[in-house]
């Protein structure tokens, strides 16, 4: 056990994003040893205690500018750490913030190269003292440019598991036969990051060879519904018509659109992800890609691009069955892109690996077993103990854990977290020399 408070600026424990599933994770733990954390949040109005961590709402600025400095004097905090997209963070250098910012740590979701562009746009990662990032991919860019840059991965929680009995269970529930070989996906339907098109376009090539294989795609289809502002319109895509050009309207499928809104409970997703007979994700880049470990910890083989972090999620063994290659990109005289910001993922890669999953769908059961023992190696209960106590402590946030936190049955009720693979008994915390 031990003492010490800790302040993030973060979406808040309450929410099923990515942020918000790391938040809580990291301060329910800490909260059950001893330390005291609090957090702002930007999805509840008012201030609210979950499990013992305190949320404190924002002001008028959803990213906190205006009302972080003020949280942060009242409750004279030993570290402050921040979980949100870089570049909202550039408030942070203003003088009126550089004792807050003294003693700030930048955990970093990096999804993009580091280069004069990208740190013009996200000056935080150059001034902030402390940066964590959580992929290998990210901290072999950024420590290329600065010091005090540490690699600790993201953690999962037993609630992902295999669920017995989940594929045939689902199927019927969906009235497709049991011998159905379902692909699925799980991503916003946001902008062109996810690569949402690519998904379908591959399976609809796919398709043509598996005569039984249904896509399954846990997603909003629609591509405006008002649920996000105004300033999104236009950065969905109307995913049905996207699935009639290419032909498998009748065999791509989406979850009712109240269940969507509403959020799916950990458990329920983890019966999602273990019906699947394969995962794929076709995205452009990803700072560490929540639904590859998931699905992986559920015992779901997964498929995935070459790009970011998401090379370091795909089984150590016989890596080229899963990791789909990148294409070069085009470009202008300018050097620019010329129709997107990324390179493009191959299609015809990703539909090779379909077909190979397809045709081993019999034994490829035992690739998603070695994923989820690989996976499992990292509960966030080890991520902290190993990775976040020493970092911590070095930072003037004192702890000890001296007992397993059990995290399944936490009150909390934490969102699986996922962790990067292939990680050493060293590991990047002692090679940024902490």
């Amino acid at each position: 056990m031990g003492g010490g408070s800790l302040f993030f600026i973060s979406p808040g424990t309450r929410g099923k994003s990515a942020y918000c599933n790391q938040v809580r994770g990291l301060a329910t733990i800490l909260q059950q040893n001893g330390v005291s954390v609090v957090t702002t949040s930007n999805t509840v109005p008012s201030a609210f205690n979950d499990n013992g961590v305190m949320n404190y709402p924002a002001g008028s600025d959803p990213y906190f500018s205006d009302i972080a400095l003020e949280y942060f004097k009242e409750g004279g905090y030993n570290l402050v750490i921040t979980l949100m997209d870089t570049y909202r963070l550039s408030w942070m250098l203003k003088d009126e913030n550089k004792e807050l910012l003294k003693k700030t740590l930048v955990y970093a979701p990096i999804d993009f190269p580091i280069d004069e562009a990208a740190l013009a746009v996200n000056p935080i990662l150059m001034k902030a003292p402390h940066v964590v990032v959580p992929s290998k991919w990210a901290y072999r860019q950024l420590s290329r440019v600065r010091k005090n840059v540490f690699y600790i991965p993201h953690g999962v929680i037993p609630t992902y598991r295999p669920v017995p009995l989940a594929k045939p269970n689902f199927r019927r529930a969906i009235g497709l036969p049991e011998d159905t070989f379902v692909v699925g996906s799980v991503a916003v339907n946001l902008g062109e990051r996810k690569n949402l098109p690519g998904i379908i376009e591959a399976f609809s090539i796919f398709a043509k060879t598996a005569y039984n294989a249904y896509l399954y795609m846990h997603t909003d289809p629609s591509p405006y519904d008002g649920k996000f502002p105004k300033a999104y319109e236009g950065l969905k895509y109307d995913l049905p018509r996207i699935c009639r050009r290419y032909g498998v309207h009748d065999k791509v499928l989406f979850p009712e659109d109240t269940d969507y809104k509403r959020g799916q409970p950990e458990e329920a997703m983890a019966w999602f992800y273990s019906a699947f007979d394969v995962f794929i994700s076709m995205s452009y880049a990803e700072a560490f890609c929540l639904p590859l470990y998931e699905a992986q910890s559920c015992g779901t083989p997964v498929i995935a691009p070459d790009n970011t972090a998401q090379t370091e999620t795909v089984p150590l063994v016989d890596k080229s069955r899963w990791l789909v290659p990148m294409l070069s990109g085009t470009y202008t005289p300018l050097g620019r892109p010329e129709h997107q910001p990324y390179s493009p993922v191959d299609i015809r890669g990703a539909v090779k690996h379909l077909i190979y999953a397809w045709r081993h769908r019999a034994t490829i059961g035992e690739i998603g077993n070695q994923s989820r023992v690989r996976v499992l190696q990292f509960r966030f209960d080890k991520v902290v103990k190993k990775y976040w106590l020493p970092l911590l402590n070095k930072l003037g946030v004192e702890f000890d854990m001296t007992e397993d936190v059990d995290l399944e049955h936490s009150d909390a009720r934490l969102h699986g977290a996922t962790v990067q693979s292939g990680l050493d008994d060293e590991g990047y915390l002692e090679d940024a020399q902490l």
